[in-house]
């Protein structure tokens, strides 16, 4: 382009797109590099496993995808993201509740967990930080995750055989279900593979999903999010991305997340719902602390916009009363 004697401020500015692709409004910052570099625990990769900068496992049938990686153990902080899995916008989330949590205790429910990474990464970063007590809750509707979530924990000595310190405590459960602003039963896509995540629960049978995918769906569990933070007196972080549902569970539950939750980081899946979340928690005076937003592409056979969502967004909302109040 030097023939359209472009100056350098464009010129910057193209490079920058070029390099950052789909991250060019990514949600993160400069000072993340620092706060990252202060969690980075090097471990040596292991076959059958990819191993994180944070030092935490995840079984490579996990992340088919990124099967040439595995026995990697990553150097790399997660800037614009780790290459694998997530961007940066969200491992910023967990270690902002961490830093934000209790020294003695962390707490952590993820909604729409598929093999449940956010919370394992959590109790690891948690139990590593020396907190005496870990309790950490994974929602997910469907039953080919129930037993892989487990798996990915165990790698990482989460469960109750796992080697951590002897004054330290971890408590891990999974509830086998959906989230919803009312319970009883819905409809969820049957998952066989990892590779078949994202799947969206609807009120009645059908065989095409949300994104025009020909699947059959099979009656799940429905439940409020009430009962997903049941047996919390109060909980760190609500990692949720449980693909448009956020839309009516987040506003219908403002005043429970208010009262009992210190900060949410909730995956978006349609700029409609971007806005209506960002009405939400500000009438509620929470604090906005990072934000990305949905990146779409427009697909004129779909009658959900959610289903024309490429890349999910993100915000991470912090609760200012409930921090004041504890």
């Amino acid at each position: 382009m030097n023939e359209l004697n472009i100056s350098d401020r464009v010129s910057t500015t193209l490079n920058s797109r070029a390099a950052l692709g789909n991250d060019f409004y990514g949600g993160w910052e400069p000072s993340d590099v620092s706060l990252f570099h202060k969690y980075k625990c090097t471990r040596p990769g292991a076959s059958g496993y990819l191993t994180d900068f944070f030092g935490v496992r995840t079984p490579t049938e996990c992340v088919p995808w990124a099967s040439g990686a595995d026995g990697t153990s990553f150097a790399d902080c997660p800037i614009p993201d780790d290459g694998v899995r997530a961007e940066a916008i969200e491992y910023y989330a967990l270690i902002r509740a961490l830093e934000l949590s209790s020294n003695q205790s962390f707490s952590m429910i993820e909604l729409g967990a598929s093999y449940a990474p956010w919370a394992c990464l959590g109790a690891c970063l948690a139990l590593r930080e020396g907190r005496r007590k870990v309790k950490i809750r994974a929602v997910e509707a469907s039953q080919f995750f129930m037993e892989k979530l487990k798996a990915n924990w165990a790698a990482n000595g989460l469960l109750p055989d796992g080697q951590i310190a002897s004054e330290q405590s971890i408590e891990c459960d999974v509830l086998h279900a959906a989230v919803a602003t009312e319970a009883g039963s819905m409809f969820f896509p049957v998952v066989s593979a990892f590779s078949e995540n994202g799947g969206q629960a609807v009120t009645s049978k059908r065989d095409v999903d949300y994104v025009g995918r020909t699947v059959a769906h099979e009656e799940v569990r429905a439940i409020t999010l009430e009962e997903a933070i049941e047996g919390f007196d109060s909980v760190d972080l609500i990692h949720c991305d449980i693909q448009g549902a956020e839309r009516d569970v987040i506003p219908s539950t403002i005043r429970l997340l208010t009262d009992r939750v210190r900060c949410v980081f909730v995956g978006t899946h349609s700029r409609e719902i971007d806005g209506e979340l960002l009405s939400c928690f500000h009438r509620a005076g929470w604090s906005l602390e990072r934000e990305r937003p949905v990146m779409f592409s427009h697909r004129p056979e779909l009658t959900d916009i959610v289903g024309m969502t490429i890349r999910d967004g993100g915000q991470l909302w912090t609760n200012p009363r409930f921090n004041r109040n504890m």
